[in-house]
């Protein structure tokens, strides 16, 4: 069969198909590989708000809604409350299968980021080099 006979039978209906199944076995490989590297390396998860994209939006809405009705602090107060007895300052968001974002409020944490891996968490040198053009682009 040639390809241009093939094009006939692809509607838009059997693309949007191909591509959710394309999206899925991604999200199922994503998955997968990042439960196998978690568990090799002897992980542990927080409390999780969510564990996959869609209760992930709900809650990143809800961060983004808090935010602007100005009750940011009262909303990261609320999310607590999903924590564990081992760990009660600190939960999870999992949105895309591979990337955990931490919350937490324990002040032993914060002073490991603040001293040990500051570079890792969003205040290193990519932040750094966009402050300073940033700054000078005001300064000017």
């Amino acid at each position: 069969m040639l390809v241009g006979e093939l094009l006939v039978y692809l509607t838009p209906a059997y693309i949007a198909g191909i591509l959710l199944l394309l999206g899925l076995s991604q999200q199922i490989f994503v998955r997968t590989r990042y439960t196998y590297q978690f568990k090799r390396a002897g992980g542990v998860h927080a409390a999780r708000l969510a564990k996959d994209p869609f209760s992930a939006l709900t809650w990143l809405w809800s961060i983004g809604w808090a935010q602007a009705q100005n009750r940011l602090l009262d909303f990261f107060l609320y999310i607590y409350k999903w924590g564990t007895p081992e760990s009660p300052h600190l939960v999870e968001i999992n949105v895309t299968g591979d990337q955990r974002y931490l919350f937490t409020r324990e002040p032993e944490h914060i002073k490991t980021i603040l001293t040990g891996k500051f570079a890792d968490f969003g205040k290193g040198p990519e932040f750094h080099r966009v402050w300073v053009c940033t700054q000078t682009l005001v300064i000017k």
